[in-house]
Formats: structure tokens, C-alpha cells, sequence
């Protein structure tokens, strides 16, 4: 899956999803249906960017971030989120 080697290569997801946030915290102030996207995909920026320094250490998020079950569990919430907005997208061009 292409969303899968965007957020998870290593240094990939740093450099092109963090100048994308703020101008979908932009998009969501006009657009409320786009807030649970923007927290879905900040709390997945933090926890990619937290996978690599582990710093500070907080062994449960250290433990929890260190499955394979997690990684696969935030893509799919991610790649979710994506098709619902592209639905959206498109239905609204529709019309």
C-alpha cells in the first residue's frame, strides 16, 4: 500500500505529512468534518516521530508502539480515514 510506505519508511513521514498539518488544521476550521481526520493523523505523526527517538522514555508507549500489531492497527485507521474523505471528496464534486 502506498500510505503504508509514506508513513512508515523511515525520515519519509517526517519531512511531507508535517508541512501538511497545519493547512488541514486550516481546512478544519472552516470544515468541521475534517477534525477527526486532522487528530487521526497528528496522533499518527506524533507516534511515528515518537517510534523514533523514544524520547522522553515511557515504557508503555514504547512497548505499544514496538508491535507490529500497532503499526498495522494505525495504517488501517489511516487508510480508512482516507477512503471516507476521498468519498466524501468525490460525492461532493458529484453534485
Amino acid at each position: 500500500m502506498p500510505i503504508l510506505s509514506f508513513l512508515l519508511l523511515t525520515k519519509m513521514h517526517e519531512r511531507y505529512l508535517a508541512p501538511a498539518l497545519p493547512f488541514l488544521a486550516l481546512a478544519a476550521a472552516f470544515r468541521p468534518r475534517l477534525w477527526p481526520i486532522f487528530i487521526v493523523l497528528s496522533l499518527a505523526h506524533l507516534a511515528n516521530l515518537y517510534h523514533e527517538w523514544w524520547f522522553p522514555r515511557i515504557p508503555v508507549l514504547v512497548n505499544w508502539l514496538s508491535f507490529w500489531n500497532t503499526i498495522q492497527l494505525m495504517a488501517t485507521i489511516i487508510t480508512t480515514c482516507s477512503i471516507i474523505v476521498l468519498t466524501y471528496y468525490l460525492k461532493s464534486e458529484k453534485s
